[in-house]
């Protein structure tokens, strides 16, 4: 059954790069530039998952899923929040409001895919642990051409 992913996100920049890497993989996605756009779509889609920025205009991102949470109508997607905020308030809200994953911007693109697969595998023990804070060190950033 094929995945469908909403790419919640400000960043132009990011967006176009996870498009662009999945492409191929067999997932559908859509995008969204700001949180009202981001809680419109996930409000109308049917999404599997909601990789989901904490910083955007016009609504914020834990407000985003906060609106979703509280619609028990909505389907309920997994969510990988992509941020560059390590503060333990919005840490806490996020664990509060049932995200899966909370990775530190910049993200590193191959491991972010490995979230991903194990996020939206039913089957992986890994994917049952329904918290994780990911913590990248400098080396984790170097660009590879």
């Amino acid at each position: 059954m094929t995945k469908r992913i909403l790419i919640a996100d400000d960043d132009l920049l990011l967006r176009e790069l996870l498009i662009a890497r999945l492409e191929g993989t067999g997932f559908v996605h859509d995008v969204a530039a700001d949180g009202a756009e981001s809680l419109a779509k996930a409000s109308r889609g049917n999404f599997d998952l909601l990789l989901l920025a904490l910083r955007m205009p016009r609504i914020e991102g834990l407000q985003v899923l906060e609106g979703i949470r509280a619609n028990p109508q909505l389907r309920q997607p997994r969510v990988i929040v992509l941020t560059a905020s390590r503060s333990d308030a919005d840490i806490a809200e996020a664990e509060r409001l049932g995200v899966d994953s909370y990775l530190s911007k910049p993200v590193d693109i191959e491991r972010l895919f490995e979230r991903i697969s194990i996020v939206l595998d039913p089957d992986s023990a890994e994917a049952r642990k329904t918290w994780l804070v990911e913590d990248y060190s400098e080396e984790d950033f170097v660009l590879r051409s």
